[in-house]
């Protein structure tokens, strides 16, 4: 598979995206997306430290969505 071009993208984001009204519905939309196809627990990095991604949450429309992480200085 090959890196998406920008046309791709927008056809995925508008997918994810189609029923959401509304910043907090669209980040929804995106976690619940997130949450299908991510396999998780999976090895990351924060700031060149390795870290073990073990889930995504949504709280706010200000914080966006995060990945909470254990390891390194974050766990």
């Amino acid at each position: 598979m090959g890196v998406p071009n920008n046309q791709d993208l927008d056809n995925a984001i508008e997918a994810i995206v189609v029923d959401a009204y509304g910043a907090d519905e669209q980040h929804s939309a995106f976690l619940t997306v997130f949450e299908d196809e991510t396999l998780l627990p999976t090895a990351a990095a924060l700031l060149l430290t390795p870290v073990t991604v073990t889930s995504i949450d949504y709280t706010n429309e200000a914080r966006g969505i995060v990945a909470i992480c254990q390891g390194g200085w974050c766990g």
